[in-house]
Order: structure tokens, then sequence, then C-alpha cells
């Protein structure tokens, strides 16, 4: 739909083995967060491939940290 996602670089993937969804990130992925739909996608931008799909709760942020935002935009 309209919903426009949010989107974090995975810039320290040793903070975050610990979480199951992102357990298998790796320096330079993206999280792309669409909090209406309650998905979440790790994805690999070298590959060009989709690593994990999840669902969203509010239950284990990510850690500020791991990730930085970056602008989303439309492909």
């Amino acid at each position: 739909t309209d919903e426009k996602p949010t989107v974090a670089e995975v810039t320290d993937p040793t903070l975050l083995k610990d979480h199951p969804f992102l357990a298998k990130a790796q320096k330079g992925d993206f999280v792309i967060i669409y909090a209406i739909a309650a998905k979440a996608y790790l994805y690999d931008a070298i590959a060009h491939k989709i690593i994990d799909v999840g669902s969203v709760t509010n239950e284990a942020p990510t850690p500020e940290n791991s990730v930085s935002e970056v602008p989303a935009t439309a492909e």
C-alpha cells in the first residue's frame, strides 16, 4: 500500500547475534520495517536478496547503536 518503511543499515552485527531475526545480519545489510503491515525484512544489498522475513512486535527492540537509519527511497 502507501506505507513508507523504516530502513536501517546494520553497522555492528556482533550486537545483534542474540536476536533470532537479526542473527544472520552482516555489516551493510539493511533492516526494512513496515510497522502497519507488521513485517520486517533483512536484506543483503550486495547479493540483492532477502535473507529473512519476520513479524514486527514491540517486545524486542533493535539496539540503537547496532543500526543506523537511512532514508527510504522508492525504486
